[in-house]
């Protein structure tokens, strides 16, 4: 977390720059009423506002936000499971049907 501490009258402080993440700054004197916007590395989602403004009175309107691991990293985890669980049951020789989509199955047998 940062905290923030009032400059002079309608110049902010540079907020950083969120690990995993990057920002693009509309003054980069960060005078009064510029902004900061954020964004994440691909596999990572942004918690928290995507744009800060700098207010009058020296301070930004929000804190900046994070960059967490994203769904993408979930989904790629779930694909891995099934993947493993398929093999287990070819190599045991079962039956095991995964549903993919509406009307689309795989079947190992």
């Amino acid at each position: 977390m940062h905290v923030f501490v009032a400059t002079s009258q309608g110049t902010c402080e540079d907020p950083g720059t969120p690990q995993f993440g990057s920002r693009r700054v509309s003054d980069p004197n960060f005078r009064h009423t510029s902004t900061v916007e954020f964004s994440c590395q691909s596999g990572y989602t942004l918690q928290g506002r995507s744009v800060i403004i700098c207010a009058s009175n020296g301070l930004w309107n929000a804190q900046i936000p994070n960059c967490v691991p994203g769904t993408f990293d979930m989904v790629i985890m779930v694909m891995f499971i099934v993947l493993q669980r398929l093999l287990t049951a070819w190599q045991e020789k079962d039956l095991l049907f995964v549903h993919l989509s509406p009307g689309v199955f795989l079947a190992n047998c």
